[in-house]
């Protein structure tokens, strides 16, 4: 027989120091106001910044955390499903929507885990006693057709962020979900059998990441040659992300694998006791995306142009669509999903990154004409030629003056040939001489730039990257890099990275 149970809901969302201002509420956080009464079921929903506050330097927490916007934290609506922990069968759906919950209030306190938000809501449900896992999707839309624990567990969202861009919050928040491991065999009593109503903390994680960057401190970088000589000038004016997921997982995956040299096949089934549902484990642990197995080291190559995997693909890139960055000292940001790799897998055709335009202003006395000496103004050419720290009006100039072996090389010859020779040819597009930066954004540094690291390059939801270029250390190519190389090769860039949780992971980038 059914017994009437009240569920008193409570919304939280942990806050930390910012990086965003954030229309935060204010009030009595700690003691709000009190919701239906009754029954023997408490549940409180909280919507952390940091999946886990006392650790750092891992890729489960980077130790840093932020406030972000009241936008990011919203929640209009949330969907629990109630599974018997014994026969893991559907029992019953529960909707909170709008209208079930109340004013945010704050907690009031900061600490490494951030203030929280609570939203009270009173909802009266019937249920019957008993042991229940409880999974949770809070701003969803999606109706799933399901009987399992298992089938909701593995659900992957291809449309709800199907163009793999997402610019602003949506009106009705971020997809939100709770880990699957953390609220399993839920014991329920009936009201009259029991004065103690089990109460049951659900951690709702955002779907999404954030992708941040900016100049850190200027706009125009000098760029000198070992013995400090200026050879040029680089402003940088122009981003934009690349090879981003379309698709997640709407509860979040992980595994851990066996040191291998190739991405090995994805396991026949994932289960909470297999720890699939749980924390990324500190050796061998993944976060699993739904084409994690797909991205191999074989499949790295030229043929690869994103297939159903990414959204604007590293590939597709050319001079077009690009969003100006912010002033110096400002980010520029945009969210996105997932995107993890097996380590050896970890290559610029699948990496979440950042390509970066900058116009360059080449000096003067740096740039040699076709009689050895220098020009009096390197902007009245449209071709220049870029070899040791100096510029060369004409292909030849470069082998008679710079000592550059050009054999073999024409004016024809492709930007690939000249670079097998340590030539760039820049030519001027708008006026101006263009140069560009790829930067791959890290989630856990290793602090070995030789060695490639587990989880070292990729995204995980309710994680902020923001990326403060710091310097440039060289000219980059003359049009857009699309080849595909290891996520470790060299960068020109000097980049502080970070990771926020919501996060953070701060990351410094010096362009080289």
């Amino acid at each position: 027989m059914n017994k009437k149970l009240l569920l008193s809901f409570a919304l939280a969302a942990a806050m930390t120091g910012c990086i965003n201002d954030a229309d935060v509420p204010s009030g009595n956080g700690d003691n709000p106001a009190p919701g239906g009464r009754g029954g023997n079921m408490e549940i409180s929903f909280v919507v952390p910044n940091s999946s886990n506050g006392n650790r750092a330097a891992s890729a489960e927490d980077s130790g840093i955390y932020d406030q972000g916007t009241a936008e990011e934290y919203k929640v209009n609506n949330v969907t629990l499903y109630l599974f018997d922990s014994s026969s893991k069968n559907l029992v019953t759906t529960i909707n909170v929507t709008q209208s079930d919950l109340g004013a945010g209030t704050s907690s009031g306190e900061s600490s490494k885990e951030g203030q929280t938000i609570i939203y009270p809501c009173n909802k009266e449900i019937t249920v019957k006693p008993g042991n229940y896992d409880i999974l949770a999707v809070a701003n969803g839309s999606q109706t799933f057709e399901i009987g399992q624990e298992s089938t909701l567990l593995g659900q992957i969202d291809a449309s709800t962020y199907g163009n793999g861009m997402i610019t602003s919050v949506p009106g009705s928040g971020f997809i939100m979900s709770n880990r699957g491991s953390a609220n399993m065999n839920i014991t329920v009593e009936a009201p009259e059998e029991s004065d103690t109503k089990a109460h049951v903390k659900i951690n709702l994680e955002r779907a999404v990441a954030k992708l941040m960057v900016r100049n850190d401190s200027k706009e125009i970088y000098t760029l000198k040659n070992s013995a400090g000589v200026t050879y040029a000038t680089v402003r940088l004016n122009n981003y934009k992300f690349i090879n981003l997921a379309n698709k997640f997982y709407t509860f979040r995956h992980v595994a851990t694998l066996d040191n291998a040299p190739e991405t090995p096949s994805a396991p026949s089934s994932y289960s909470v006791e297999a720890g699939n549902f749980g924390n990324i484990a500190d050796n061998n642990g993944y976060l699993i995306d739904p084409y994690f197995f797909d991205k191999t080291v074989a499949g790295a190559t030229t043929n690869f142009t994103g297939g159903s995997f990414y959204t604007n693909h590293l590939s597709k890139q050319t001079d077009s669509n690009w969003s100006g960055l912010a002033d110096a000292g400002k980010y520029a940001s945009m969210y996105c999903l997932e995107n993890c790799m097996f380590r050896p897998a970890q290559n610029t055709v699948y990496t979440t990154g950042i390509m970066l335009k900058g116009t360059f202003t080449p000096e003067a006395s740096q740039t040699i004409s076709n009689n050895g000496n220098p020009v009096e103004d390197p902007l009245v050419f449209n071709t220049l030629y870029y070899f040791n720290y100096k510029f060369y009006t004409t292909l030849a100039a470069v082998g008679k003056y710079g000592d550059a072996n050009i054999d073999g090389l024409t004016e024809e010859s492709s930007d690939a040939e000249l670079a097998a020779k340590q030539i760039t040819r820049f030519t001027k597009n708008g006026g101006n001489f263009s140069t560009f930066y790829n930067y791959w954004i890290k989630h856990l540094d290793n602090n070995n730039p030789t060695v490639m690291g587990i989880m070292e390059f990729g995204i995980v939801r309710n994680n902020i990257y923001s990326v403060n270029i710091t310097s440039i250390k060289n000219l980059g190519p003359g049009t857009p890099d699309t080849k595909p190389d290891p996520d470790e090769n060299k960068a020109f860039l000097d980049v502080e990275f970070g990771v926020y949780p919501w996060i953070v992971r701060d990351q410094d980038a010096d362009l080289e």
